[in-house]
């Protein structure tokens, strides 16, 4: 089998070059909303042959060299010459106004940035191609995991002899199938092992809002002990018996935000949420940098894997804030429940109990990626389903409530979360 190169990005240095020469529109809080919203796109299903995007105004221009994204990410050099069409994956995240994701294809990678909606942002004078950035990308109906065809202007920005980011910026003409357009939640069904009386406040009758505000406010009048993040090294040593990505053992762990830092709305550091024995996980240096502050999120392509020692594969995108991470299978249901939990105990959105310094407004598209906010809940409840509760997460439980005095709800009752948000 062929070892295939994978150009990973730095954005700290994508965002050093583009900023002499163009603007990245981040949102203010959360993902752009334009593209991130409460109401479903419409998908279309995978067919034989390419079909124009919907309403599209983007005929295919006979001048484009037909090409591979292989072939785009080894140019070295800018071209103003031509104008290329390629076709691969919409990979998510990085959906901004500007329209900035990855596209993939068979373990290669470049960057789409400033994707519009009408071919009148390549231009031609004489003998060179120019582009300009309408900012019309959310007219595209591009969403993540898309198959689609590409035209536009290649450029290469280089940061040395050896490393260097490869970029098209032009206009989509064929969506040829939609990956994550709708994501379809699964319903727990394994056994729930909890008999204690943690939960006597709840109804059976509790559900959506009203259960999320009911947990919101257990969790927050039950912990009682806030434990200091140094503290975590020797209980982690108890709790977890493996690195968390990996599966792998080693005598050297770092302390692992499953929910990063960056990605909570400065609603925590290292203390509080931050240093919460049900959110913190063990993880080997090297994963957790390949892990960084990418989101959760489905990968398509062939990114870089990893066997996960407990059987499955690991799969790491770019390795930075605009990067993904898709966790071993073994693991997703791990991975959904932590982040449910942070989500309810220090969030806001029920409301209920807050305090300064430790709640806060957290948003589920910062670190799970999907199309929409309520496709982010029906991933977390699909890979909840798929990975039912594991008796480390039994444990785990059992050691942060005697040292904390609360305890995850979603470990102790899974189906809480189709009560939620089903």
């Amino acid at each position: 089998m062929k070892t295939k190169k994978i150009l990973f990005l730095s954005i700290a240095l994508v965002s050093l070059v583009l900023s002499g020469c163009k603007t990245i529109d981040p949102p203010s809080g959360g993902t752009d909303s334009s593209l991130i919203s409460s109401s479903e796109p419409s998908s279309s299903q995978p067919s034989s042959s390419s079909q124009p995007i919907s309403g599209n105004p983007n005929p295919e221009n006979p001048a484009a060299i037909v090409t591979t994204v292989q072939a785009l990410a080894n140019k070295k050099a800018t071209d103003t010459a031509n104008i290329y069409r390629v076709t691969g994956t919409a990979q998510y995240p990085g959906y901004y106004s500007a329209g900035y994701f990855d596209l993939v294809d068979d373990g290669w990678t470049i960057v789409a940035y400033g994707i519009s909606s009408k071919n009148t942002c390549i231009t031609k004078s004489g003998n060179k191609y120019s582009y300009t950035n309408d900012k019309s990308f959310g007219a595209t109906g591009i969403r993540a995991g898309d198959i689609i065809t590409i035209e536009g202007l290649f450029q290469f920005y280089a940061y040395s002899s050896s490393y260097g980011v490869p970029e098209i910026s032009g206009y989509p003409t064929k969506i040829i199938s939609n990956g994550l357009s709708n994501i379809t939640a699964k319903s727990y069904t394994a056994p729930e092992s909890y008999n204690g009386t943690y939960y006597n406040s709840i109804s059976s009758t509790d559900k959506g809002n009203a259960l999320g505000l009911k947990l919101h406010n257990l969790m927050m009048d039950t912990h009682k002990t806030y434990v200091s993040y140094g503290s975590l090294d020797s209980t982690l040593k108890s709790t977890d018996s493996k690195c968390f990505y990996s599966g792998k053992t080693s005598s050297s762990y770092n302390k692992e935000h499953v929910w990063p830092q960056s990605k909570s709305n400065k609603v925590f550091t290292t203390s509080y949420a931050g240093a919460d024995i049900h959110h913190l996980r063990f993880s080997i240096s090297t994963y957790n940098s390949y892990r960084g502050s990418t989101i959760f999120a489905p990968m398509f392509g062939t990114p870089r894997m990893i066997d996960y020692a407990g059987g499955g594969k690991v799969k790491f995108g770019s390795g930075n804030t605009y990067g993904v991470t898709e966790p071993a299978d073994s693991m997703k249901g791990d991975a959904a429940r932590i982040i449910m939990y942070v989500f309810i105990h220090y969030g806001t959105d029920f409301g209920g109990t807050t305090k300064a310094g430790v709640t806060g407004k957290l948003y589920i598209s910062d670190v799970i990626g999907a199309n929409t906010v309520a496709d982010c809940f029906k991933l977390l409840r699909k890979w909840n389903a798929e990975d039912p509760v594991s008796a480390e997460e039994i444990s785990r439980n059992n050691i942060a409530d005697n040292k904390q005095g609360n305890r995850n709800p979603f470990i102790d009752h899974p189906s809480y979360a189709d009560l939620i948000w089903g």
